[in-house]
């Protein structure tokens, strides 16, 4: 018997560790803040509003980087198994392994603009699961040519 196939993509757990560390910081910076009554640099109204930002940009930019799952898609026997991870909990659940028919190569583009490619399992009504992502093409289809030839 084969050895099962796993497919891991862990690339959220880089958002996941730079949220942590802005808004450590930004804990740690705001607390000095308050403690000392502004930093003294500027005006104390044009500080609070520079904090305040910083705290904006926080929620509505790094907010959405800890929410990804990292996955771990594992083929073995006649049988597939997909963990997702969150920082706050996990699912473990059992797939049917006609679900691999659905793999397909999805390509989007990264914040310059260039091709980044996603093999992704899109189950009847189920959300769309990333199982792997990377910038370089065939990487992606050599993974998808191995789902398909362990059917």
């Amino acid at each position: 018997m084969a050895a099962p196939l796993v497919i891991r993509n862990d690339a959220p757990i880089i958002g996941w560790v730079f949220a942590t560390i802005w808004f450590g910081f930004l804990a740690v910076f705001t607390w000095l803040f308050m403690r000392d009554g502004g930093f003294r640099q500027f005006d104390y109204t044009l500080e609070v509003m520079v904090m305040t930002g910083f705290w904006l940009f926080g929620f509505g930019g790094l907010v959405p980087l800890i929410f990804p799952p990292r996955t771990r898609f594992t083929l073995g026997y006649r049988k597939a198994e997909l963990v997702r991870r969150w920082l706050w909990r996990h699912t473990i659940e059992t797939l049917p392994c006609d679900i691999l028919l659905t793999a397909q190569v999805r390509v989007d583009k990264d914040p310059d603009g260039d091709p980044y490619y996603s093999l992704i399992l899109v189950p009847p009504g189920g959300e769309v699961i990333a199982l792997k992502s990377s910038a370089m093409r065939g990487d992606i289809e050599a993974l998808q040519a191995q789902l398909f030839a362990s059917l």
